[in-house]
C-alpha cells in the first residue's frame, strides 16, 4: 500500500527542487507547479506514512497497542490534514496540473475522513473499530492511487 501512494508524488511530471510544506497558504494562492509537485510528495508521504503506523499496529490490535500508537497516528493524521489543506488551497495556471491538484483534493478528503475515525479508535481504544478505520483507510487510499492513475478531473 505505501508503495502505491508513491503515485500521489508523481501526479504531476518534472523534478522539484523544493521540500514539500504542511504551513497554511491563502485560500486560492497561485503556486508554481514545482511548489506544488513538493507538496504533493509530501502528502504522499504523509499518507504513507500514516498507513505505515496504522499497519505497525498489528493484524489483531490490542488496547495497549492502540494506546501505545495513538500519540504516533495523531500526529501523522496532522500531517496528511495539513498537506490536504494547503493542496486544497492551491490553485495552479496550469490546468492539467489544476485538474490533478483537484482530484486529489477530492480523494484526500476521503483519506483525512477515514484517517480521523481511525485516530478516534485508537484514542478510544477500541479494537474492532480501529479495524474497520483501518480497512477504510486502506480502501480510501486504493481510491487515491486509482483516480490519480486515471488522471481524471472528476
Amino acid at each position: 500500500m505505501a508503495a502505491g501512494v508513491a503515485l500521489l508524488a508523481a501526479a504531476g511530471c518534472g523534478g522539484d527542487s523544493l521540500e514539500p510544506a504542511t504551513t497554511p497558504i491563502g485560500d486560492g494562492a497561485e503556486v508554481s507547479p514545482q511548489r506544488y509537485l513538493a507538496d504533493t510528495r509530501g502528502a504522499a508521504e504523509a499518507v504513507s506514512d500514516l498507513w505505515i503506523a496504522a499497519s505497525a499496529v498489528g493484524p489483531t490490535p490490542t488496547r495497549s497497542r492502540l494506546r501505545n500508537a495513538t500519540p504516533r497516528l495523531t500526529e501523522l493524521q496532522g500531517r496528511v490534514e495539513a498537506t490536504r489543506n494547503r493542496l486544497a488551497a492551491q490553485r495552479l495556471a496550469d490546468q492539467r496540473l489544476e485538474r490533478q491538484r483537484m482530484a486529489a483534493v477530492e480523494q484526500l478528503d476521503s483519506v483525512v475522513l477515514a484517517g480521523s475515525s481511525l485516530v478516534a479508535a485508537s484514542r478510544a481504544e477500541t479494537p474492532g473499530p480501529f479495524s474497520e478505520a483501518r480497512g477504510r483507510l486502506s480502501g480510501a487510499i486504493l481510491a487515491l492511487r486509482q483516480r490519480l492513475s486515471r488522471n481524471e478531473p472528476g
